[in-house]
Protein backbone atom coordinates (compact mmCIF):
# COMPACT_ATOMS: atom_id res chain seq x y z
CA UNK A 1 0.00 0.00 0.00
CA UNK A 2 1.41 2.87 -0.91
CA UNK A 3 3.03 5.48 2.26
CA UNK A 4 0.26 8.72 1.18
CA UNK A 5 -2.47 6.07 1.52
CA UNK A 6 -1.72 5.27 5.06
CA UNK A 7 -0.79 8.39 6.34
CA UNK A 8 -2.97 11.82 6.49
CA UNK A 9 -1.31 15.26 6.66
CA UNK A 10 -2.40 17.32 9.63
CA UNK A 11 -1.44 21.18 10.94
CA UNK A 12 -0.83 21.38 14.18
CA UNK A 13 0.40 24.65 13.62
CA UNK A 14 -2.95 26.78 15.26
CA UNK A 15 -3.26 23.96 18.00
CA UNK A 16 0.45 23.99 19.23
CA UNK A 17 1.32 27.86 18.73
CA UNK A 18 -2.13 29.86 19.78
CA UNK A 19 -1.91 31.86 22.67
CA UNK A 20 -3.96 29.02 24.66
CA UNK A 21 -2.33 26.24 22.71
CA UNK A 22 -0.78 22.75 24.12
CA UNK A 23 2.95 24.62 24.21
CA UNK A 24 1.92 27.60 26.35
CA UNK A 25 0.09 25.46 28.92
CA UNK A 26 3.42 23.35 29.19
CA UNK A 27 5.62 26.40 29.86
CA UNK A 28 2.77 27.85 32.50
CA UNK A 29 1.51 30.88 30.53
CA UNK A 30 -2.18 29.30 30.84
CA UNK A 31 -2.44 27.97 33.93
CA UNK A 32 0.78 26.78 36.52
CA UNK A 33 -0.22 23.64 37.93
CA UNK A 34 -0.30 22.59 33.77
CA UNK A 35 3.64 23.28 33.10
CA UNK A 36 6.50 20.53 33.22
CA UNK A 37 8.23 23.00 35.47
CA UNK A 38 5.37 22.51 38.26
CA UNK A 39 5.46 18.71 37.43
CA UNK A 40 8.98 18.57 37.77
CA UNK A 41 8.79 20.51 40.96
CA UNK A 42 6.60 18.08 42.66
CA UNK A 43 7.99 15.08 41.65
CA UNK A 44 11.29 16.42 42.74
CA UNK A 45 9.47 16.59 46.49
CA UNK A 46 10.22 13.91 49.06
CA UNK A 47 7.41 14.58 50.74
CA UNK A 48 4.28 13.15 48.95
CA UNK A 49 1.90 16.42 48.12
CA UNK A 50 -1.62 16.16 49.47
CA UNK A 51 -4.29 14.65 47.53
CA UNK A 52 -6.48 16.82 46.15
CA UNK A 53 -10.08 15.33 44.41
CA UNK A 54 -10.72 15.76 41.14
CA UNK A 55 -13.54 13.98 38.17
CA UNK A 56 -10.90 12.08 36.88
CA UNK A 57 -9.46 10.85 39.51
CA UNK A 58 -11.45 7.71 39.23
CA UNK A 59 -9.35 6.68 36.12
CA UNK A 60 -5.90 7.01 38.10
CA UNK A 61 -4.12 3.66 38.73
CA UNK A 62 -3.24 5.06 41.89
CA UNK A 63 -7.10 5.91 42.88
CA UNK A 64 -7.13 3.25 45.46
CA UNK A 65 -4.13 4.10 47.52
CA UNK A 66 -5.14 7.62 47.12
CA UNK A 67 -8.37 9.61 47.12
CA UNK A 68 -10.19 6.10 46.83
CA UNK A 69 -8.38 4.68 49.49
CA UNK A 70 -10.83 2.97 52.16
CA UNK A 71 -13.57 3.76 50.06
CA UNK A 72 -16.72 1.28 49.93
CA UNK A 73 -18.84 3.50 47.41
CA UNK A 74 -17.16 6.41 46.53
CA UNK A 75 -18.35 9.99 44.81
CA UNK A 76 -17.06 9.08 41.66
CA UNK A 77 -19.62 6.34 40.71
CA UNK A 78 -22.54 9.32 40.43
CA UNK A 79 -22.45 9.52 36.90
CA UNK A 80 -22.14 12.76 35.46
CA UNK A 81 -20.56 14.04 38.61
CA UNK A 82 -17.97 17.63 37.87
CA UNK A 83 -16.95 20.94 37.71
CA UNK A 84 -18.24 22.64 40.36
CA UNK A 85 -20.74 20.22 41.69
CA UNK A 86 -18.43 17.81 42.07
CA UNK A 87 -16.08 20.21 44.32
CA UNK A 88 -19.46 20.85 46.79
CA UNK A 89 -20.34 17.06 46.94
CA UNK A 90 -16.72 16.40 48.05
CA UNK A 91 -16.72 18.75 50.49
CA UNK A 92 -19.01 16.60 52.52
CA UNK A 93 -16.94 13.66 52.23
CA UNK A 94 -15.71 11.02 49.76
CA UNK A 95 -18.04 8.34 50.45
CA UNK A 96 -21.58 7.93 49.67
CA UNK A 97 -22.60 7.51 53.24
CA UNK A 98 -21.10 10.43 53.80
CA UNK A 99 -23.45 13.01 51.48
CA UNK A 100 -26.75 14.27 52.28
CA UNK A 101 -27.67 13.58 48.45
CA UNK A 102 -29.34 17.17 48.02
CA UNK A 103 -29.19 18.68 44.77
CA UNK A 104 -28.27 14.90 42.83
CA UNK A 105 -29.61 14.90 39.41
CA UNK A 106 -32.47 12.10 38.96
CA UNK A 107 -29.52 9.60 37.53
CA UNK A 108 -27.36 10.48 39.90
CA UNK A 109 -29.96 10.01 42.90
CA UNK A 110 -31.13 6.65 41.86
CA UNK A 111 -27.41 5.69 42.20
CA UNK A 112 -27.16 7.47 45.53
CA UNK A 113 -30.68 5.68 46.34
CA UNK A 114 -29.43 2.46 45.40
CA UNK A 115 -26.07 2.35 47.04
CA UNK A 116 -27.97 3.64 50.45
CA UNK A 117 -30.81 0.89 50.20
CA UNK A 118 -28.37 -1.98 49.14
CA UNK A 119 -31.25 -2.80 47.22
CA UNK A 120 -31.33 -3.06 43.50
CA UNK A 121 -33.48 -0.68 41.80
CA UNK A 122 -35.82 -1.23 38.44
CA UNK A 123 -38.33 0.78 36.56
CA UNK A 124 -40.31 -2.87 36.04
CA UNK A 125 -42.79 -1.28 33.57
CA UNK A 126 -40.39 0.65 31.07
CA UNK A 127 -37.87 -2.67 31.19
CA UNK A 128 -40.83 -4.88 30.46
CA UNK A 129 -41.89 -2.92 27.48
CA UNK A 130 -38.43 -2.91 26.41
CA UNK A 131 -38.06 -6.16 26.36
CA UNK A 132 -41.17 -6.75 24.95
CA UNK A 133 -40.28 -4.77 21.50
CA UNK A 134 -37.84 -7.20 20.88
CA UNK A 135 -38.90 -9.53 17.90
CA UNK A 136 -38.30 -13.66 17.76
CA UNK A 137 -35.74 -15.13 17.29
CA UNK A 138 -33.03 -13.39 18.98
CA UNK A 139 -29.89 -13.31 17.23
CA UNK A 140 -27.26 -12.89 20.40
CA UNK A 141 -23.83 -11.32 18.44
CA UNK A 142 -20.71 -10.52 19.23
CA UNK A 143 -17.39 -9.53 17.36
CA UNK A 144 -13.78 -9.87 17.97
CA UNK A 145 -11.11 -8.00 16.37
CA UNK A 146 -7.66 -6.38 15.73
CA UNK A 147 -5.75 -3.42 14.87
CA UNK A 148 -2.20 -2.95 13.94
CA UNK A 149 -0.03 -0.23 12.96
CA UNK A 150 1.05 -1.83 9.68
CA UNK A 151 -1.95 -2.95 7.93
CA UNK A 152 -2.23 -5.85 7.07
CA UNK A 153 -4.61 -6.02 3.54
CA UNK A 154 -5.41 -3.61 1.10
CA UNK A 155 -7.50 -0.86 1.83
CA UNK A 156 -7.00 -0.28 5.63
CA UNK A 157 -5.42 1.87 7.62
CA UNK A 158 -2.89 1.87 10.36
CA UNK A 159 -4.97 0.88 13.61
CA UNK A 160 -8.37 0.24 11.68
CA UNK A 161 -10.16 -2.29 13.29
CA UNK A 162 -10.34 -5.66 11.27
CA UNK A 163 -13.42 -8.03 12.30
CA UNK A 164 -11.96 -11.07 12.45
CA UNK A 165 -14.57 -13.73 14.02
CA UNK A 166 -18.63 -13.23 15.27
CA UNK A 167 -20.11 -15.42 17.59
CA UNK A 168 -24.12 -16.42 17.76
CA UNK A 169 -26.30 -17.88 19.61
CA UNK A 170 -30.17 -18.52 18.31
CA UNK A 171 -33.05 -18.14 20.64
CA UNK A 172 -36.11 -19.28 18.23
CA UNK A 173 -38.88 -18.54 21.24
CA UNK A 174 -39.14 -17.97 24.91
CA UNK A 175 -38.80 -21.37 25.78
CA UNK A 176 -36.80 -22.31 22.85
CA UNK A 177 -33.93 -24.27 22.24
CA UNK A 178 -30.80 -22.65 22.23
CA UNK A 179 -28.58 -22.94 18.55
CA UNK A 180 -25.54 -21.53 17.78
CA UNK A 181 -23.24 -20.47 14.90
CA UNK A 182 -19.88 -18.75 14.74
CA UNK A 183 -17.34 -17.81 12.27
CA UNK A 184 -13.51 -17.38 12.66
CA UNK A 185 -11.29 -15.78 9.71
CA UNK A 186 -8.50 -17.30 8.46
CA UNK A 187 -5.41 -15.34 9.37
CA UNK A 188 -3.44 -16.18 6.11
CA UNK A 189 -6.19 -13.79 4.12
CA UNK A 190 -8.17 -10.93 4.08
CA UNK A 191 -11.99 -12.66 4.89
CA UNK A 192 -13.87 -9.27 5.59
CA UNK A 193 -15.94 -10.05 2.35
CA UNK A 194 -16.39 -13.56 3.29
CA UNK A 195 -17.14 -12.86 7.08
CA UNK A 196 -19.45 -9.94 6.68
CA UNK A 197 -21.43 -12.79 4.00
CA UNK A 198 -21.53 -15.34 6.13
CA UNK A 199 -23.07 -12.85 8.72
CA UNK A 200 -25.87 -11.96 6.74
CA UNK A 201 -27.09 -15.73 6.07
CA UNK A 202 -27.08 -16.66 9.39
CA UNK A 203 -28.95 -13.35 10.77
CA UNK A 204 -31.81 -14.08 7.90
CA UNK A 205 -34.22 -11.35 7.15
CA UNK A 206 -35.88 -11.33 10.64
CA UNK A 207 -35.45 -11.00 14.51
CA UNK A 208 -34.11 -9.00 16.62
CA UNK A 209 -29.82 -8.68 16.62
CA UNK A 210 -29.31 -8.28 20.48
CA UNK A 211 -25.63 -7.11 21.40
CA UNK A 212 -24.07 -5.13 24.19
CA UNK A 213 -22.75 -1.95 23.35
CA UNK A 214 -22.21 0.05 20.14
CA UNK A 215 -19.63 -1.69 19.25
CA UNK A 216 -21.41 -3.97 16.39
CA UNK A 217 -23.10 -1.40 15.06
CA UNK A 218 -20.02 0.87 14.39
CA UNK A 219 -17.97 -2.47 12.47
CA UNK A 220 -21.20 -3.07 10.27
CA UNK A 221 -21.30 0.82 9.51
CA UNK A 222 -17.78 0.85 8.60
CA UNK A 223 -18.25 -2.67 6.52
CA UNK A 224 -21.23 -1.18 4.61
CA UNK A 225 -18.75 1.84 3.98
CA UNK A 226 -16.09 -0.98 2.48
CA UNK A 227 -18.06 -3.19 0.77
CA UNK A 228 -21.07 -0.98 -0.66
CA UNK A 229 -22.35 -3.69 -2.88
CA UNK A 230 -23.83 -4.91 0.51
CA UNK A 231 -24.97 -1.56 1.80
CA UNK A 232 -28.64 -2.11 2.06
CA UNK A 233 -28.40 -5.77 3.40
CA UNK A 234 -25.85 -3.96 6.22
CA UNK A 235 -28.68 -1.35 6.77
CA UNK A 236 -31.64 -3.63 7.29
CA UNK A 237 -29.40 -5.32 10.13
CA UNK A 238 -28.80 -2.43 11.80
CA UNK A 239 -32.35 -1.28 11.84
CA UNK A 240 -32.81 -5.03 13.95
CA UNK A 241 -29.93 -4.15 16.35
CA UNK A 242 -31.05 -3.81 19.93
CA UNK A 243 -28.61 -2.69 22.90
CA UNK A 244 -28.71 -4.60 26.04
CA UNK A 245 -26.52 -1.87 27.59
CA UNK A 246 -29.57 0.95 26.82
CA UNK A 247 -32.02 -1.23 28.28
CA UNK A 248 -29.78 -1.59 31.62
CA UNK A 249 -29.02 1.82 31.82
CA UNK A 250 -32.14 3.20 31.59
CA UNK A 251 -34.04 0.80 33.52
CA UNK A 252 -31.96 -1.20 36.30
CA UNK A 253 -29.45 -0.13 38.96
CA UNK A 254 -27.47 -2.35 41.23
CA UNK A 255 -25.23 -1.35 43.78
CA UNK A 256 -22.17 -3.46 42.22
CA UNK A 257 -22.58 -1.04 38.87
CA UNK A 258 -20.71 1.30 40.86
CA UNK A 259 -22.13 3.77 38.43
CA UNK A 260 -21.07 1.94 35.72
CA UNK A 261 -22.75 -0.13 32.83
CA UNK A 262 -20.54 -2.27 30.85
CA UNK A 263 -20.53 -6.09 30.29
CA UNK A 264 -17.75 -6.32 32.43
CA UNK A 265 -19.70 -4.99 35.93
CA UNK A 266 -23.71 -5.91 34.85
CA UNK A 267 -22.47 -9.28 33.98
CA UNK A 268 -21.53 -10.57 37.50
CA UNK A 269 -23.91 -8.52 39.52
CA UNK A 270 -27.27 -9.70 37.89
CA UNK A 271 -25.71 -12.92 36.82
CA UNK A 272 -23.01 -13.91 39.10
CA UNK A 273 -22.87 -18.00 38.40
CA UNK A 274 -21.71 -17.00 35.38
CA UNK A 275 -18.39 -14.72 36.18
CA UNK A 276 -16.38 -17.98 37.24
CA UNK A 277 -16.40 -19.34 33.67
CA UNK A 278 -14.28 -16.91 31.69
CA UNK A 279 -11.39 -18.01 34.30
CA UNK A 280 -11.20 -21.80 32.65
CA UNK A 281 -10.69 -19.76 29.29
CA UNK A 282 -7.01 -20.24 27.65
CA UNK A 283 -8.10 -16.61 26.14
CA UNK A 284 -10.36 -14.94 28.43
CA UNK A 285 -10.25 -11.46 27.16
CA UNK A 286 -10.49 -9.17 24.01
CA UNK A 287 -7.25 -7.76 23.70
CA UNK A 288 -5.84 -11.54 24.52
CA UNK A 289 -8.02 -12.68 21.56
CA UNK A 290 -6.13 -9.86 19.14
CA UNK A 291 -2.92 -11.02 20.37
CA UNK A 292 -3.84 -14.38 19.67
CA UNK A 293 -5.14 -13.79 16.66
CA UNK A 294 -1.89 -12.07 15.77
CA UNK A 295 0.06 -14.82 16.54
CA UNK A 296 -1.77 -17.09 13.80
CA UNK A 297 -0.91 -14.54 11.10
CA UNK A 298 3.01 -14.49 11.92
CA UNK A 299 3.70 -17.57 9.59
CA UNK A 300 5.52 -19.08 12.49
CA UNK A 301 3.59 -21.47 14.26
CA UNK A 302 3.53 -25.51 13.86
CA UNK A 303 -0.61 -26.95 12.47
CA UNK A 304 -1.17 -27.49 16.23
CA UNK A 305 -0.52 -24.62 17.30
CA UNK A 306 -2.63 -22.99 14.96
CA UNK A 307 -5.50 -25.57 15.75
CA UNK A 308 -5.42 -24.89 19.62
CA UNK A 309 -5.59 -21.00 19.30
CA UNK A 310 -8.32 -21.30 16.79
CA UNK A 311 -10.45 -23.63 19.51
CA UNK A 312 -9.74 -21.24 22.08
CA UNK A 313 -10.32 -18.11 20.24
CA UNK A 314 -14.03 -19.84 19.44
CA UNK A 315 -14.41 -20.93 23.03
CA UNK A 316 -13.95 -17.62 24.21
CA UNK A 317 -16.04 -15.43 21.35
CA UNK A 318 -18.87 -18.55 22.38
CA UNK A 319 -19.13 -17.52 25.71
CA UNK A 320 -19.55 -14.00 25.30
CA UNK A 321 -22.32 -14.56 23.28
CA UNK A 322 -24.06 -17.41 25.81
CA UNK A 323 -23.67 -14.42 28.74
CA UNK A 324 -25.62 -12.09 26.50
CA UNK A 325 -28.07 -14.97 26.21
CA UNK A 326 -28.04 -15.42 30.38
CA UNK A 327 -28.13 -11.46 30.87
CA UNK A 328 -31.16 -11.38 29.23
CA UNK A 329 -32.92 -14.03 30.90
CA UNK A 330 -32.21 -11.79 34.11
CA UNK A 331 -33.55 -9.16 32.74
CA UNK A 332 -36.69 -10.90 31.88
CA UNK A 333 -36.51 -12.58 35.69
CA UNK A 334 -36.19 -8.82 36.81
CA UNK A 335 -38.76 -7.43 35.01
CA UNK A 336 -41.27 -9.96 35.66
CA UNK A 337 -40.85 -9.46 39.77
CA UNK A 338 -40.98 -5.69 39.82
CA UNK A 339 -43.84 -5.65 37.56
CA UNK A 340 -46.41 -8.28 40.18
Amino acid sequence: MPAKERFAKIDCTEELFSPTGALQDLDGRVRKADSVEFVAEITRNKEVPQAQAKPHCKGCACFADCVGEGLDHSIWELPRLRGKRFDEIAQQGYDLSEISGDGLTMGQRMHFQCVKSKKVMVNGRELQKSLNKMVFPLYFLDFESFSTIEPKYERLAPMQTVVTQYSLHILETPEGPLTHKEYLADATKDCRADLLQSLIQDLDASGSIVVYSSYEKTQLNACSELFEESSVQVAALISRLVDLEKIIKGNVNHPQFRGRTSLKVTLPALVPSYEGRYKNLAINNGADAAVAFDRLQSGTLQTGEIAQIRKNLLEYCELDTLALVELYRALIELASFNTK
